[in-house]
């Protein structure tokens, strides 16, 4: 079964697309399961996913054969893949950094022109930026502490947004 946030962010770029041919890439994309669902719901010429993790990205291989995929991260120097997309998706990414302008400005370098960037993650209302870290406790020996599930404030996406558009 779909998430709900595909079926919102289908039915969004189904209103901004219809049925026009569109290239697309999603950053963070695990197994493939938004590319699966949102290629039976979209007209996609091209496609590519970005994920950091090997072992999910070769599960999304083997699932989508016909879509390129690439083990990186969005907080890298940026990715040329010798081409630009309609549209960039970043489902529940944003979360794991702590400062967020690298990675947005990485993801918002894989548009055309006219592009269009979709990030669906949780935004503070208030004017508060979280950072959490957790880890895994087992056995004798601990995980290392990671970073994730962090929120910003709309405040510091429309401070980014104001900064980028100037």
């Amino acid at each position: 079964r779909p998430k709900e946030s595909f079926k919102l962010l289908s039915r969004i770029m189904l209103d901004k697309y219809g049925n026009n041919p569109i290239s697309l890439i999603d950053a963070g994309s695990a197994s493939g399961a938004f590319i699966h669902y949102i290629k039976a719901n979209l007209k996609i010429i091209d496609c590519v996913g970005i994920d950091i993790s090997e072992k999910l990205i070769k599960a999304a291989r083997q699932k989508l054969p016909d879509v390129e995929f690439h083990a990186n991260s969005i907080d890298s120097l940026p990715v040329d893949f010798g081409r630009t997309f309609d549209v960039c998706t970043c489902l529940g990414t944003l979360g794991i950094f702590d400062e967020i302008e690298r990675p947005i400005n990485n993801l918002l370098g894989f548009l055309k022109k006219e592009g269009s960037l979709f990030i669906f993650n949780i935004f503070n209302e208030d004017p508060v930026d979280v950072i959490m870290r957790y880890r895994f406790v087992k056995d004798e020996e601990d995980a290392q502490w990671e970073s994730g599930l962090n929120v910003l404030s709309m405040v510091t996406i429309e401070r980014f947004l104001k900064r980028y558009s100037s």
